[in-house]
């Protein structure tokens, strides 16, 4: 980010522009969505250091930190080793935050274009709602291996809950909703062919069925085939607990 451009924002926040050079940096806003990004994110940085700054002392750690960055983005140039005096807290005050900000951009534009989940991630897991696991005992052999799987599951450890699902359901192939949470650990260690056909073993289960049917959809979300994704929520009846979110998700995945 080039340093006249972190000028011209300082004084548009400090609102040092005048009137014409006010109303054209705003055009150039409405104009570039990245540039009005990054006046939020340097309005942002600067809201916080005031917040610390309000606060005396401040935080030693804060100030090392800041001191540092400061060290890093403007070589050549004496920073303050110690608390700048209260006459030249505003030129300090000032060089820290273009630091700061110019940090916090880099941060957030390696997160929007390199650390981000794709699209289909993101609406994934907002429309997950795993449920917490409690199996019912249904013999002595294989409640250790059920409550184990459960509190596997609970732990997010999808593994170690598919084995002991396995190993279950060997002793007991009939057991619906171990299929289910079977499905649910395969459908979140990635292996979506998989996951449906458990799902699909239970999909004709009255208790089941749409629980299988949404989760069916999921798989097909997370796998990013929205086509198929589409064909499965509109197989979600109405009176479906997951309607309302099918809907709202059908609408989500619009071509």
């Amino acid at each position: 980010m080039a340093p006249e451009l972190f000028i011209r924002i300082e004084d548009y926040l400090d609102n040092t522009l005048s009137p014409a050079e006010r109303l054209a940096f705003e055009s150039e806003m409405r104009a570039d969505p990245e540039l009005a990004q990054t006046v939020a994110l340097v309005r942002e940085a600067r809201d916080r250091l005031v917040r610390q700054w309000a606060s005396e002392p401040a935080d030693a750690a804060l100030m090392e930190t800041l001191r540092e960055i400061g060290k890093e983005h403007f070589k050549g140039e004496a920073l303050a080793t110690t608390t700048p005096p209260k006459s030249h807290r505003v030129v300090f005050f000032q060089r820290v935050v273009w630091a700061a900000a110019a940090v916090l951009v880099l941060l957030t534009a390696a997160w929007l274009f390199f650390l981000r989940p794709p699209y289909h991630e993101r609406l994934y897991a907002q429309y997950k709602h795993l449920p917490e696991a409690s199996f019912t005992v249904r013999s002595v052999d294989n409640g250790s291996a059920a409550a184990e799987a459960a509190e596997a599951f609970n732990n997010k450890n999808y593994d170690k809950a598919l084995a002991l699902l396995e190993q279950h359901l060997h002793q007991a192939p009939d057991d619906a909703e171990a299929r289910y949470f079977t499905g649910l650990c395969l459908l979140e260690m990635r292996r979506f062919e998989e996951a449906r056909a458990a799902f699909a073993q239970i999909e004709n289960t009255p208790a089941w069925m749409e629980e299988a049917r949404w989760y069916i959809a999921l798989t097909y979300l997370r796998e990013n085939r929205l086509d198929d994704c589409r064909l499965q929520l509109e197989r979600i009846p109405s009176e479906s607990p997951h309607y309302e979110r099918a809907q709202q998700l059908l609408k989500a995945v619009a071509p």
